[in-house]
């Protein structure tokens, strides 16, 4: 029975200081997915998936990030909107 589209989780060194990171998340979403995908960064601290959410901005994915109205901690979604990676912030709550 295929598959289809799964996540594969490594024991490779951290990336950020995460395992698992949200830019490897990312950057193969975009490698494999390119335009057709969508990336959401929502609270968090420092700054892991913003340039992520850039290579996915690169690749044609609509990106959006979690306002700091709504966040609970806004680092890593205002590294994203800093970078100018974030096409859209969002109001999530």
């Amino acid at each position: 029975m295929p598959m289809g589209n799964v996540v594969v989780l490594s024991d490779e060194d951290r990336v950020n200081g995460h395992r698992p990171s949200v830019d490897v998340l990312f950057r193969s979403v975009a490698s494999e997915f390119g335009s057709r995908a969508v990336g959401v960064l929502m609270t968090g601290m420092g700054d892991d998936g913003a340039c992520g959410l850039g290579q996915l901005r690169t690749a044609g994915a609509l990106t959006i990030a979690q306002s700091e109205d709504s966040c609970v901690v806004y680092g890593m979604p205002k590294a994203a909107i800093e970078r100018g990676y974030a096409s859209a912030w969002s109001l999530l709550k």
